[in-house]
């Protein structure tokens, strides 16, 4: 077993460091933290939002959703709660409750500090991205940068830089993409998680079909699929880019077909908000 896990067997911040890196591998590693019966709530609550968070990189709302609130109910402390808050937020509004997903997150940010309380604002900004509340969004993802850089915090910064881009690439903003995207995945690339630079070169493709660039998405979606196929993570959602994509050459059976097996997928895994999108 990787991710640091020595002979006292795996803690929850094992399973939670092996989220964006090896999710599969977090959840059975939060589960053995979990059947060692540790005596601290705090502990429990951690290895519960682990599993969560992996199931949600695995594309299992119902069981994410399942496992952030128990995470929330073992909480003992305020911190753990507020966290367990915060992540729950995160996948109530990748499941498409979005009111509930921006109370769930609001609430958390008075209980969190430094590091803490960036990623809570990123995971805010999350929200009303979801939310279509662009300008607010852009604006937390910018306080997280800010406390990334000050708490020396690079995941976070990444994180914060890929989520800022692809809103503004989605706004068809130029300003900052290239800033925030670029940089998001060789930090990613270099913190050794490959699934999150998968993604950040994903939205590196969204990024060119945008601007214009149909083959050179292309290329960047192909390339990133096999990188997906060699995580053996599943991204139906991310099929919705390449399907806008091939609508607007247009190129029409490809582009039912893709939207067709995005259907599928989105409706097998729950995913409400991105299945609207497919349907539409």
């Amino acid at each position: 077993m990787g991710d640091g896990v020595g002979s006292a067997g795996p803690t929850a911040q094992d399973a939670l460091d092996a989220v964006q890196r090896y999710p599969r591998e977090a959840v059975m590693l939060g589960r053995r933290v979990l059947a060692a019966g540790h005596p601290d709530p705090d502990e429990r609550s951690t290895a519960e939002r682990a599993i969560g968070l992996a199931l949600r990189e695995l594309n299992d709302l119902p069981g994410a959703l399942r496992h952030l609130r128990r995470a929330l109910r073992a909480a003992e402390s305020p911190r753990a709660a507020a966290l367990a808050k915060m992540s729950l937020g995160y996948v109530l509004a990748n499941a498409g409750r979005t009111s509930a997903a921006l109370a769930a997150v609001t609430s958390a940010l008075p209980r969190l500090t430094g590091a803490d309380a960036g990623r809570a604002r990123m995971q805010r900004g999350v929200v009303l991205h979801y939310r279509g509340q662009f300008d607010e969004a852009v604006r937390d993802y910018g306080i997280a940068v800010d406390i990334a850089q000050r708490e020396g915090d690079l995941l976070l910064e990444a994180r914060a830089r890929n989520n800022r881009g692809l809103l503004n690439a989605h706004r068809g903003a130029s300003l900052g993409v290239d800033d925030d995207l670029g940089p998001a995945a060789a930090i990613f690339q270099q913190l050794g998680l490959d699934l999150a630079a998968a993604d950040t070169r994903w939205n590196i493709g969204i990024a060119a079909s945008h601007g214009g660039d149909v083959p050179g998405a292309l290329r960047r979606f192909a390339a990133v699929e096999r990188e997906y196929d060699r995580l053996r993570v599943p991204r139906p959602a991310l099929l919705l880019d390449r399907f806008e994509l091939l609508l607007s050459v247009p190129l029409l059976d490809e582009a039912v077909e893709v939207a067709s097996i995005a259907v599928r997928e989105l409706r097998r895994r729950g995913m409400a908000s991105d299945l609207a999108e497919a349907l539409l």
